[in-house]
């Protein structure tokens, strides 16, 4: 198909010539030249033939995240302990309100299942999430994102959806001497919050099923990212190549 500016083959999906330029050389996406509107032709539009745009019109795609920004600027963020206030336990320190939910809930026995689901959720984030990892940390990226919202999933399925939101709450006041502790915990309580209504609305999913249905919510864009500069939907942000 004759586009005049490009030819098209539908058989494929893909325009068979390259773009002309690169019109963002800061997005990783923007190098693919064959791609169109960053292989999100139901969201974005390029009514210029030079970016890509959020509207018919071309509006800026800042106003995407409008609503984002309003959200984080309303956020009330948890208070976070003193570094001094951090309780000893295992080979870890943790928050206080921790410590209280889990001398109440088996103490020991279930801080070995938690960190059991959290060793799950990281090591799903690194295979089911490109490049997830990859810097040895799972931190401010989408491979964040979908850890935390598959560990508050299984969470869920193993003490509860009461009990996860309680205790992931509760993760959120630990200290941390970072510069961005409130839209790390904005990022978390969000991506949290999916991954418990997920598991709630569908306890017959097998766990694979369910890494299955929290990485189509990463793509799709259900899950807030903050790369440490900004926040985004998940399938926005520089780093969301999927």
């Amino acid at each position: 198909m004759d586009y005049k500016a490009r030819l098209y083959d539908s058989n494929t999906g893909r325009f068979i010539q390259p773009d002309t330029l690169i019109p963002n050389p800061a997005d990783p996406q923007a190098w693919n030249r064959y791609s169109y509107v960053q292989n999100r032709p139901m969201v974005l539009t390029d009514p210029t033939g030079h970016r890509a745009a959020c509207g018919a019109l071309g509006e800026d795609c800042d106003s995407d995240v409008a609503p984002l920004h309003d959200e984080l600027e309303n956020f009330d963020a948890p208070e976070r302990v003193r570094e001094d206030e951090m309780i000893p336990y295992w080979d870890t320190r943790i928050a206080p309100a921790e410590h209280r939910l889990l001398a109440g809930l088996g103490g020991p026995f279930t801080a070995f299942r938690i960190q059991n689901i959290n060793i799950t959720a990281s090591n799903a984030a690194v295979r089911m999430v490109p490049g997830a990892g990859s810097d040895g940390l799972l931190l401010n990226d989408p491979g964040d994102a979908f850890r935390h919202a598959y560990g508050a999933a299984l969470m869920v399925r193993g003490f509860g959806i009461e009990f996860a939101g309680d205790f992931t709450a509760a993760h959120e006041t630990r200290y941390s001497g970072g510069p961005d502790a409130r839209e790390q915990a904005f990022m978390d309580f969000h991506n949290n919050a999916v991954g418990m209504e997920i598991a709630a609305d569908s306890p017959g999913l097998s766990n694979a099923d369910l890494e299955e249905v929290i990485f189509k919510a990463l793509v799709s864009g259900d899950l807030y990212v903050w790369d440490g500069s900004d926040i985004y939907y998940s399938d926005s942000c520089p780093q969301c190549i999927y």
